[in-house]
C-alpha cells in the first residue's frame, strides 16, 4: 500500500506514513464520504428522471388528444364503460351508465355521425356540435385533466294518463296531475334513449316503450308521447230522462251531462276486463247499476230496473190507486181519490162512467219492470211502468182479458210520496208481466146512476172525499203562493167566499217578503157535516223558505167547506194555529 501524499509504502494496519506523517484514517473517511456523495447524486438524478418521465406520461394520458382517442375508441368499440369514464355533462358532472349506453347506441345507429367521428380531431379538438374536449375542473395532482363534454339534451314526455310512471333509464317520474301535464328529464348526454311509460289501475295494465334520439344543438326539449296501447271510451244513457248520474271507473267519478253523455274515460282495454258502473242519483235515492264490461269505444246504457224495495213500494201504491180508480169509475166520479196528481184526477173525472150499472171484478195487477223507464214530467221525476189490469165486467169488453196502460208514477220530494199522473188504457199483449199481485179489494159495484146536482144537495160526504179535497186545496194554495197566481187555487173556492180576498192578499204579502213554501202533507183529523156545510179540522205541514233560512211548520186548521153542485169547495177559514 502506498501513501497518497508522498508515495512511500506502508503496511496494512499502520495509521500514519513513516516518511511524511500523513494520517491514513483521514484518507479512508474522505473516500467513503465521496462515495456516499456520489450515490446520493446518482439517486437524485434518477428521481428527477422518473419524475419528469411520470409527469410526461400522466400529462399525456389526461391530455385532450388522448382522452379524445379513448372516447372515440370506446364509442366505436361499444365500450360504454370507457365512454362513461371519459365523459361529462356541460356542468362538469359525470354521466350515468344509461347515458353512456345511449351514446354508444347513437353512434351505432347514426352512420353519418359515426363516419364523422372516425377522423382525428383538429388542433382545437372540436368534433362537432355534440362533443368537445374540455379541461375538467378536477385535477390529477398538478396535471390538468381533460374530459369529453356532451351537449346538454332535454326530453319532455306528454299525453300520459294520470298515474302513469315514466322512466328514462334510472330516472323515474309519476304523472300526478291531469293528462295535460308533462314530465321533463335533463340535462342528458347525447344518445338514443329508451323511454318507458307504465300505467296500472284496477283491471287496467298498460305499458309502452319508445326510442328517442337526443342530439339537438339547442336547449329546447324534445317533446315525445308514449303510446300505451289503451283505448278511450264514452257512454250515453238511453231512456234516462235527464236523471242525474255519474260514471264510476276505477274508483273515480266522471260527469254525465244533462243529455246523458259521459266524458271520455281511459285508458282502458276493450277485452271486457275493464268495467264501469253508473250511479243514478234519483230524488228517491241513489241506485248503482251492475258492472258493465267495456267492449267498445262508444256504448249505450239502459237504466236498471227499480230495486226490489222500490218495486214493493210501487206495487203497493198502484194497488191503492187501482182500488180508488175503479171505485171512482163505477161511482161516476163521486168517490175521493188520494193517490193521483191533480192533473190525472181531472182526467179521471172526465172518464168516469156516470151511467155505469153493475160491477167490475179486478182479478190481478201485472207489472213489467223490465220495461220500466225513468221519466220526467214538469219538475218531477218518476217511472213509466207497463201495467195490466186483469178484469171482467158484464157491460164492458176487456180485450186480452183486461186493459193495459203505461203507468206514470211521479215522486213528490216534499212529502216523499208517489202519485199516479197517467194511466191511459189500451189493448196489448206486448209485455210480459212477471210481477203479479192480487188486490185486497176485487169487486167494485156501482150504486146506481149519478144523480143530478139538485139531488146531491144534502148528500153525505165520506172521510176520503174530505181528505182528498183538503190535501188538494192545501197543495194548490201553495202552488198559487209560489207562482203569485190566485187562479191556480180559485177553482177550489166557492163563489162569493171571502177566501178570495184573503188568499189574494196573502199571496201578495208573501211575494213582497220573498217567501215561498213547500207543501209536505195534509191529514184530516175530523169533520162534521150539517147539510151542505162541512167543518173539517186538518193538520197541514209546510216548509217555509225565507231569505235567512228554512223552517218546517205544522198548523191545525179549521176550514168550512160547502157542497156546490155536488162538489166540495172551500168557503171560510175559521181558525189556524201553529203547533
Amino acid at each position: 500500500m502506498f501513501c497518497l501524499n508522498c508515495g512511500a509504502s506502508y503496511e496494512k494496519g499502520e495509521t500514519f506514513c513513516r516518511s511524511c506523517g500523513q494520517s491514513f484514517r483521514e484518507e479512508s473517511g474522505g473516500r467513503k464520504e465521496r462515495k456516499g456523495l456520489n450515490i446520493g447524486l446518482i439517486g437524485l438524478i434518477a428521481g428527477v428522471v422518473l419524475l419528469v418521465g411520470g409527469y410526461l406520461g400522466v400529462s399525456s394520458y389526461y391530455s385532450a388528444e388522448n382522452v379524445a382517442d379513448r372516447f372515440l375508441t370506446g364509442l366505436h368499440e361499444k365500450d360504454w364503460e370507457s365512454v362513461q369514464s371519459n365523459s361529462v355533462r356541460e356542468d362538469g358532472s359525470d354521466i350515468s351508465e344509461t347515458e353512456a349506453k345511449a351514446a354508444v347506441r347513437l353512434i351505432e345507429q347514426d352512420e353519418e355521425l359515426r363516419m364523422e367521428l372516425k377522423s382525428r380531431p383538429d388542433e382545437r379538438y372540436v368534433f362537432n356540435d355534440l362533443f368537445m374536449p374540455v379541461k375538467h375542473e378536477r385535477k390529477f395532482f398538478i396535471f390538468p385533466q381533460y374530459k369529453i363534454m356532451g351537449k346538454n339534451q332535454f326530453v319532455q314526455v306528454v299525453d300520459q294518463p294520470k298515474g302513469a310512471e315514466v322512466s328514462v333509464g334510472e330516472i323515474k317520474g309519476v304523472f300526478r296531475e291531469q293528462e295535460d301535464a308533462s314530465f321533463s328529464v335533463g340535462p342528458l348526454f347525447p344518445g338514443i334513449y329508451e323511454i318507458t311509460s307504465a300505467y296500472e289501475k284496477g283491471t287496467v295494465k298498460l305499458s309502452g316503450t319508445i326510442e328517442q334520439v337526443l342530439k339537438g344543438s339547442i336547449r329546447e326539449p324534445v317533446v315525445v308521447s308514449v303510446d300505451l296501447g289503451g283505448e278511450y271510451a264514452s257512454f250515453s244513457l238511453v231512456n234516462s230522462s235527464a236523471v242525474k248520474a255519474d260514471l264510476i271507473f276505477n274508483g273515480e267519478k266522471y260527469d254525465i251531462d244533462d243529455y246523458g253523455y259521459s266524458e271520455e274515460i281511459g285508458p282502458l282495454t276493450l277485452d271486457g276486463k275493464s268495467v264501469v258502473q253508473i250511479e243514478y242519483l234519483y230524488p228517491w235515492g241513489t241506485q248503482m247499476s251492475e258492472e258493465i264490461n267495456v267492449t267498445d269505444t262508444y256504448m249505450e246504457i239502459s237504466p236498471p230496473e227499480p230495486t226490489e224495495e222500490l218495486k214493493k213500494s210501487l206495487i203497493d201504491q198502484t194497488a191503492l190507486y187501482a182500488e180508488e180508480y175503479l171505485n171512482h169509475y163505477v161511482s161516476g166520479g163521486e168517490t175521493a181519490v188520494t193517490t193521483v196528481t191533480n192533473e190525472w184526477l181531472d182526467e179521471m173525472d172526465y172518464y168516469a162512467d156516470h151511467d155505469f150499472e153493475g160491477s167490475i171484478e179486478l182479478k190481478e195487477l201485472g207489472f213489467d219492470f223490465s220495461g220500466a223507464q225513468p221519466i220526467k214530467e214538469g219538475d218531477q221525476y218518476g217511472y213509466s211502468i207497463p201495467l195490466l189490469f186483469t178484469m171482467s165486467a158484464e157491460s164492458i169488453d176487456f180485450e186480452f182479458g183486461g186493459s193495459s196502460c203505461d203507468l206514470h208514477l211521479l215522486f213528490n220530494e216534499a212529502d216523499q210520496s208517489w202519485k199516479v199522473n197517467e194511466c191511459y188504457f189500451y189493448a196489448t199483449d206486448a209485455y210480459t208481466y212477471e210481477d203479479v199481485m192480487k188486490p185486497a179489494v176485487t169487486t167494485f159495484t156501482s150504486t146506481g146512476s149519478t144523480v143530478s146536482s139538485e139531488e146531491v144537495t144534502g148528500a153525505l160526504v165520506t172521510q176520503e172525499q174530505v181528505a182528498g179535497f183538503m190535501e188538494n186545496y192545501s197543495r194548490k194554495s201553495v202552488e198559487a203562493i209560489n207562482a203569485v197566481d190566485y187562479s191556480l187555487v180559485a177553482g177550489l173556492i166557492a163563489d162569493g167566499s171571502e177566501l178570495k180576498d184573503i188568499q189574494t192578499d196573502y199571496i201578495d204579502y208573501l211575494d213582497s217578503k220573498n217567501i215561498t213554501e213547500t207543501f209536505k202533507g195534509a191529514v184530516v183529523e175530523s169533520f162534521e157535516q150539517n147539510g151542505n156545510t162541512i167543518t173539517a179540522t186538518t193538520l197541514e205541514s209546510f216548509i217555509i223558505h225565507r231569505e235567512d233560512g228554512d223552517d218546517e211548520m205544522t198548523f191545525r186548521t179549521v176550514t168550512e167547506l160547502v157542497l156546490e153542485n155536488g162538489e166540495l169547495k172551500a168557503w171560510k177559514l175559521i181558525e189556524t194555529n201553529e203547533l
